[in-house]
């Protein structure tokens, strides 16, 4: 019987794991360009396999290498680190996958050909909440469009049509399309400001209003104003007070929502900066 020992072989064999490691990685990059190059996220995923084959056959050699030299440490420490690797490319390849099927946003290059394809159809004002679900040869292409508010339900659904019908023609997936109001302001700000103005004005029990602000998003208002009213005056009058005013806005803009703080006048007319009704 031959006895093999460590200085026979160790240091070809180490060699000979690190230039294996060489094509492993090769294989990696060729698989990682034929998975982009079909858009296949399973081949990428592969193409992973093959890298963290490759960076563990260095770790093995090395401390194949070392052991030849006496320098016993190295092969703990990079049988460690192996093992790391080996967590560390699970966790990315099950977050990769879990992502694609789950939805994700696509990358620079997919979102730029999806929203310019929704966006060339006639109607559409704008392209939010894109998605890409990848269930291997089959993909599908979720998104919302914004069209104008005031359109039918059948011009809204044609729009519809026409986007799914070019993402999908561009893209070589099914395409869901989603549609929505378009969210630009339709609220003249300017009036606004003028109606609440006199609806303050015109009330003798408001002495003085200040931090009156407006905002506004799509169809919808808020208000928000603080009324200096006299100070004897009792909460059960404050609130119906406040709630008149409410009423006249929702009158004049239903889509309002208005917050009024009522604040007690405190007498001191010399340093009070607003222009009170009581002057």
């Amino acid at each position: 019987m031959v006895e093999i020992t460590k200085n026979d072989y160790a240091l070809f064999i180490g060699i000979a794991v690190i230039l294996s490691a060489a094509v492993k990685e090769a294989m990696a990059r060729y698989s990682i360009r034929l998975g982009k190059k079909i858009e296949s996220s399973a081949l990428i995923a592969d193409a992973w396999h093959h890298r963290s084959d490759a960076l563990a056959s260095v770790a093995v050699g090395i401390g194949i290498i070392g052991a030849f030299f006496d320098i016993y440490i190295l092969d703990p420490i990079f049988g460690i680190v192996v093992s790391l690797l080996i967590i560390y490319t699970g966790v990315t390849l099950f977050r990769y996958s879990s992502d694609t099927l789950v939805g994700r946003s696509p990358d620079k290059g997919t979102m730029d050909t999806i929203e310019s394809a929704a966006g060339s159809i006639e109607g559409v004002c704008g392209v939010h909440k894109v998605t890409v679900h990848d269930y291997g040869p089959t993909k599908i292409v979720s998104l919302h469009v914004e069209v104008e508010c005031d359109i039918t339900a059948e011009e809204a659904h044609k729009i519809a049509q026409g986007v799914e019908d070019k993402v999908t023609d561009l893209t070589n997936s099914s395409t869901i399309v989603h549609v929505d109001p378009n969210r630009e302001s339709r609220i003249n700000t300017e009036e606004v400001e003028k109606t609440v103005k006199d609806i303050l004005d015109q009330n003798h029990a408001v002495l003085f209003y200040h931090k009156v602000k407006i905002t506004s998003a799509g169809d919808e208002i808020w208000i928000d104003m603080h009324i200096v009213v006299d100070s004897e005056m009792s909460v059960a009058m404050s609130h119906n007070l406040s709630h008149y005013i409410k009423t006249l806005l929702d009158k004049r803009f239903p889509n309002c929502k208005a917050t009024t703080h009522i604040e007690p006048c405190n007498g001191e007319c010399e340093t009070c900066p607003g222009i009170c009704k009581k002057k």
